[in-house]
């Protein structure tokens, strides 16, 4: 098994017996692997036990680092018998399969394919979130196939560029949302060369912004701030969607930068361009970019100039003065727009700016609001498996603790801390 293969069968195992959601995940078995971590918690142990066979701890090199060691075969009262199936342990017959090889001739069948399962993987991940994001790299890998094989016309080689572009970028995205930053940078990078191979300027200024929205979510808000400039070197050639897209990402980063002046001319110049929007003159992956998405990019940047404003610890003094009221009121009215405008199937995205609205009414004192804002965004979240959303719920939690005091916190705050170690 792969290290994700054995986190992925240890979480169900531990679900399946014992209703606790868990977190293991590959790098935490790497961890173990290399003796990093020696003593993992009770429900992981019982987990590796059942999934690899052993009876026992020590079985598996696993020695307590301190306390009384907990007898083996036990969490609480039981441990139930279970070994991975039959079905499962034949899955190895997988890594012998021959892959597969190019086409003889490419043609706008074979570029249709990569359009199509770019287009699908992206809506998988905005329903559900990226935890299947090695599909999309696998056919990302063939498409390089179909690169490298020469057998495509020249005159069909730009539309090939683009395809494979469009889809590094699905993976890429995807990659983002598992918070595999290296990840997500290397593929859109390789995605931002074949826009550019492709002369295709739409395709590389959307590559640029989700690398600034990668960067600036990352903490690195300085690099997002380079690519969305980066990808308005030309802005004579992209449509007022695009450049409404690349501005709002532009006032993100130099919110979280805490330049509030230029995040507000910023949002001023989006909103501009969004206001000479033609959807038609879009190329169709911009569809995402609607009045949702932008009242969501650009009340998350004014969120983050209000909770800059916000203490830490519930007891220390304010850093800053307070965010002027129609900041707070501005950002509310866009975040608000989001929730209520983003459509059915972008379920993720909708959750973040229900999270993201929670927080801006915690932070400004509006605390019922916000408690019911949560519990609507922690029931859409059940179904997602998003890290992003982890990080938000955690955030979400932290800033709870300034009104612990109220019983519907407390209850809230218990549901959060189940939720963020799913």
């Amino acid at each position: 098994m792969s290290r994700r293969e054995l986190a992925d069968l240890v979480n169900q195992y531990v679900w399946d017996n014992f209703s606790q959601r868990t977190g293991l995940d590959e790098n935490y078995i790497g961890k173990l692997e290399r003796g990093v971590v020696r003593w993992p918690n009770d429900l992981y142990r019982a987990g590796l036990r059942a999934v690899l066979g052993v009876g026992h701890d020590a079985d598996l090199g696993f020695r307590p680092t301190r306390g009384a060691p907990q007898p083996a075969g036990q969490v609480g009262d039981q441990s139930p018998a279970w070994t991975v199936s039959m079905a499962v342990a034949s899955a190895s017959v997988l890594d012998a399969m021959t892959p597969a090889a190019p086409p003889n001739h490419i043609g706008p069948p074979e570029i249709d394919q990569i359009t199509g399962a770019a287009q699908a993987f992206a809506a998988w991940d905005n329903r559900y979130g990226s935890l299947a994001r090695d599909a999309p790299i696998a056919l990302l890998r063939w498409s390089v196939g179909l690169l490298r094989s020469r057998a495509c016309p020249a005159a069909l080689q730009p539309e090939l560029l683009s395809a494979v572009a469009h889809l590094a970028h699905t993976c890429g995205f995807m990659a983002f949302d598992s918070h595999a930053f290296d990840d997500a940078h290397r593929l859109l990078a390789f995605g931002v060369t074949c826009a550019e191979e492709a002369d295709d300027w739409e395709l590389r200024a959307r590559l640029l912004a989700t690398t600034a929205r990668v960067d600036t979510w990352a903490g690195e808000p300085d690099r997002g701030l380079t690519h969305t400039q980066l990808a308005l070197v030309r802005s004579d050639r992209l449509t007022p969607t695009e450049q409404a897209m690349l501005h709002s990402l532009e006032a993100r980063a130099l919110a979280r930068m805490r330049r509030t002046a230029e995040t507000h001319a910023a949002i001023a110049r989006a909103d501009d361009a969004f206001a000479q929007r033609r959807a038609d003159e879009d190329p169709g992956w911009m569809g995402y970019y609607d009045a949702a998405q932008h009242a969501g990019d650009t009340g998350t940047a004014l969120a983050d100039l209000v909770l800059a404003t916000v203490p830490t610890e519930p007891s220390t003094a304010r850093a800053a003065a307070a965010a002027p009221a129609a900041t707070i009121e501005d950002a509310r009215r866009r975040l608000q727009e989001a929730v209520e405008r983003r459509r059915p199937e972008l379920a993720r995205c909708r959750t973040l700016s229900q999270i993201g609205l929670a927080k801006l009414m915690l932070a400004t004192g509006a605390v019922d609001e916000a408690v019911a804002l949560a519990e609507r965004a922690l029931v859409a979240a059940e179904s997602i498996r998003s890290r992003r959303v982890a990080v938000e719920l955690a955030h979400l939690d932290g800033l709870t603790e300034r009104h612990a005091d109220r019983a519907e916190v407390q209850v809230l705050r218990g549901r959060l801390a189940v939720a963020t170690l799913a």
